[in-house]
């Protein structure tokens, strides 16, 4: 199951606290610049009072789309596409207020498709915690420092976390800023008893033959002068 052109509706059950991730003490400030991923986190690169306008300001109107996303189930969603000729800095931003093009709700990161579906760039920004497309369930497991559930793959809601089971990215009750992720799994490796809308464990023997990746991550704006996006029931 590819992850091209549909997003994650609203993923209350996936939150997870934000933290930014910290480079190494012994590397220079410019290296550290220049080497690590930009990340993507509430306010930052994309204020929280931010408009199109002001987006197309900070990277210039001719890197800047207005677009039909692609929502899940092959509904439409319409948001700000940046950097849509740059496979390794795009990212999508859903507006609050839809048709003023203001405050922003979700920046999306997702990968840059080949024409034929076969091939993927993986944009390299990362989520306040360090995680980024690509990244192995195992590492993920890492961050969390316990094992999770998930749902099974291969439907539009597949290889979404949907218990951290207590972990480290658990949200806490008053986050400002949170992570939603959805993984990917292989293909060809996926054994039938982690396909479907069943919950299975990140480190099944079966979920681990799969190779799960990040196959998109979200960051949510959580705004006191917005209603906070309700759960969709699959």
């Amino acid at each position: 199951m590819t992850m091209r052109n549909w997003l994650l509706s609203a993923a209350a059950m996936t939150m997870v606290m934000a933290g930014a991730a910290r480079a190494a003490e012994t590397a220079p400030a410019a290296a550290q610049a220049a080497a690590a991923p930009d990340t993507i986190t509430c306010g930052s690169p994309i204020a929280w009072d931010a408009t199109e306008e002001t987006v197309k300001a900070q990277f210039g109107a001719g890197n800047v789309t207005y677009m039909d996303l692609g929502g899940p189930e092959g509904t439409e969603m319409y948001g700000t596409r940046v950097f849509a000729k740059d496979a390794k800095k795009t990212f999508d931003i859903v507006w609050t207020d839809e048709e003023k093009r203001a405050k922003p709700a979700v920046i999306n990161v997702n990968p840059v498709w080949s024409e034929d579906g076969e091939t993927a760039s993986m944009p390299e920004w990362k989520s306040p915690e360090g995680i980024h497309l690509g990244m192995p369930i195992e590492e993920v497991e890492k961050i969390n420092g316990k094992p999770f559930k998930l749902y099974g793959f291969g439907w539009d809601y597949g290889g979404t976390p949907t218990s951290w089971e207590g972990g480290k990215l658990e949200p806490a009750a008053d986050a400002k800023c949170s992570t939603s992720i959805v993984f990917s799994d292989s293909g060809d490796a996926t054994h039938e008893s982690v396909l479907g809308e069943g919950e299975i464990m990140s480190n099944g023997k079966d979920t681990l033959k799969a190779k799960p990746t990040v196959g998109r991550f979200s960051v949510y704006y959580v705004r006191e002068d917005a209603a906070a996006p309700a759960a969709e029931t699959p």
